[in-house]
């Protein structure tokens, strides 16, 4: 997980997670030009982070049933900044930590001096992380031959 700020909580209320190692994707992935490439990588991990982006909802519905909804309706699956080397998708609450309408579920998240930590989106990640890491891996996949069948075909 990357943190930012003081060192005592992360900047924004999701997780990172890196794929590395998947020889079959790899390959077929360098046949296609960087532009198709992040393409395919992107839908790839918005369906992985849409499985934990409803159990986070799942989880934030079971902890706070009694308050307004607008944590869960905050719930988003976004992409984040990106640069030329490096792009990815997060699970946030709107804007992200102690921002915006929602600023609160950080410190449902986290924790404060007086109030004990309520997590709902960590146990979510740790309960669907491999089904959500296996989703994206097989869109992936799906993606990459759709493409390489599309230049084949001379589309």
């Amino acid at each position: 997980m990357t943190r930012a700020g003081s060192g005592k909580r992360p900047a924004g209320t999701g997780v990172a997670v890196t794929i590395t190692g998947v020889k079959a994707i790899d390959r077929r992935l360098r046949k296609l030009e960087p532009r198709i490439q992040k393409k395919v990588l992107t839908q790839a991990m918005r369906a992985g982070m849409k499985i934990i982006q409803k159990e986070v909802k799942l989880n934030a519905r079971k902890a706070f049933a009694s308050r307004t909804g607008a944590t869960v309706k905050g719930v988003k699956v976004r992409a984040v900044k990106r640069s030329r080397k490096r792009f990815g998708i997060d699970v946030r609450i709107n804007g992200g930590a102690y921002v915006g309408k929602t600023f609160y579920s950080a410190f449902l998240e986290y924790g404060t001096r007086r109030m004990k930590p309520r997590p709902f989106m960590a146990p979510a990640f740790r309960s669907q992380g491999k089904t959500a890491r296996d989703e994206a891996l097989k869109r992936a996949l799906e993606g990459v031959e759709r493409e390489v069948r599309d230049l084949a075909k001379g589309g």
